[in-house]
């Protein structure tokens, strides 16, 4: 946001830093170990120097390299569309994809309407458990929907109908192509439409919710209310879809005054079932300062069911 035109235009808006969204660079730490210092691909080795980090993916015809490694070659990607004439005017999800990748080589191997192709986004958030997996949705409006209820501003965020609920569905382990059944409050069902929210929901006006299983305990993990706040719900069940309790709260400060913090995610540790990993997006309101424009994390204490 901010940074250089868009490469095949003449004029604004000014978008990204066309100087290194191309590159994707990556280093390591021991297995969990967040909290070492990491070493850097060169190109030819590991180094302890940041600035040695070489970029490891093509870069040729792309201008920017969104890139998410995952191990599973099976992705949920959600479909937008821009309703208004400018860029993030009026966003709104109208579909759900199921993406398959080659863990090798990253090629799309095919992409193909979700079992659920809905826009109600089921693969938000995925974990496996026994013999299922489970989808959690969101509906994921925001960018000029409804104004936040406790600010003055008039501008359009995310649509309060909605964004409290996280509703969750579950297919055979691993079978993401297979239709899923839903969670309507007593049973799973094959009707999309009696699905119920299974996360807390009062006092919290958006609810973008990631879930882990650790021990047999499912963890939610939710920055409240997305940009707005700096409260991180710690939030435990025995199973997919409750009963769950509030274990705690983790305050997140915005790193400067011009600052916002959202969507939390949870990052299980292989070898430590007592404590995981919590991860916060950083940007600024205005979304010009790039410096702060990046994660932080944090390792708390599991929750106990």
């Amino acid at each position: 946001f901010g940074w250089g035109n868009v490469p095949f235009t003449d004029g604004p808006p000014k978008v990204h830093d066309w100087s290194c969204t191309a590159d994707v660079t990556v280093a390591r730490v021991a297995r969990g170990r967040f909290d070492e210092t990491p070493q850097y691909w060169d190109g030819t080795s590991w180094s302890d120097d940041p600035v040695s980090a070489a970029a490891v993916f093509p870069t040729d015809d792309r201008a920017v390299n969104a890139t998410q490694v995952a191990v599973l070659a099976g992705r949920f990607v959600a479909e937008m569309h821009e309703h208004s004439g400018r860029y993030l005017g009026h966003v709104e999800p109208v579909a759900t994809w199921l993406v398959s990748i080659d863990p090798e080589t990253f090629e799309v191997v095919e992409q193909r309407a979700a079992p659920d192709p809905s826009a109600d986004l089921y693969g938000w958030s995925v974990v496996s458990h026994r013999d299922h997996t489970y989808l959690y949705a969101h509906c994921y409006r925001q960018f000029g929907w409804d104004p936040f209820p406790s600010s003055e501003s008039t501008v359009g965020t995310h649509d309060w109908d909605c964004t409290a609920d996280v509703t969750v569905a579950r297919v055979p382990r691993g079978r993401l192509d297979v239709e899923p059944e839903y969670w309507d409050g007593a049973q799973w069902t094959n009707d999309a439409s009696a699905a119920v929210a299974v996360i807390p929901t009062e006092g919290r006006a958006v609810n973008p919710t990631q879930v882990a299983v650790v021990d047999d305990r499912f963890i939610a993990v939710t920055k409240v209310d997305d940009w707005w706040g700096t409260d991180v719900h710690l939030d435990v069940a025995p199973s997919p879809f409750g009963p769950w309790t509030t274990h705690g709260t983790v305050t997140v400060e915005a790193r400067c005054a011009e600052c916002n913090t959202y969507f939390a995610s949870i990052v299980p540790f292989a070898e430590d079932e007592e404590t995981f990993a919590i991860s916060i997006s950083n940007n600024t309101w205005g979304g010009h300062d790039m410096e702060h424009y990046r994660p932080t994390s944090m390792r708390v204490a599991t929750p106990t069911v």
